[in-house]
């Protein structure tokens, strides 16, 4: 359900978009709440900023609410930050939120396979200096 990406400065939580939304939809699925919470627990006793990235695949969407794949990325996003600071212990100040549409896919959008590895949405903790030096 989760994949971690392990990186020099930070820690990548990378969660499929199937799991966590419907299709063309920014509401966090019923399912994943759960998960969303234990996320939030464990970056409330995490040291470092927290940027939360939202990523679709090339397919073109144009409804009444989004006009784009800009938009669901960054309402998928925001979506998730909503739901992690409902965590008394997560101080708003260490989030962002992104939404990068298509342009930075995984792998290439030629596949309904890769299509799906594609629409994602990534949790990133940076690692403060003071972590890695130690």
């Amino acid at each position: 359900l989760l994949d971690l990406v392990f990186e020099e400065t930070r820690i990548i939580m990378r969660s499929p978009a199937h799991s966590a939304f419907r299709a063309g939809d920014a509401n966090l699925s019923p399912s994943i709440i759960p998960t969303m919470d234990q996320i939030a627990d464990i970056l409330a006793r995490t040291e470092g900023k927290i940027s939360v990235t939202g990523h679709t695949d090339k397919s073109p969407i144009s409804t009444p609410r989004f006009r784009s794949n800009w938009e669901l990325s960054t309402a998928r996003a925001v979506s998730v930050i909503h739901r992690i600071l409902r965590h008394p212990g997560l101080d708003p100040k260490r989030l962002t939120a992104t939404g990068r549409a298509d342009i930075e896919p995984l792998v290439e959008n030629n596949s309904v396979e890769n299509k799906i590895r594609n629409r994602r949405v990534e949790i990133a903790v940076e690692i403060p200096t003071s972590v890695t030096a130690r």
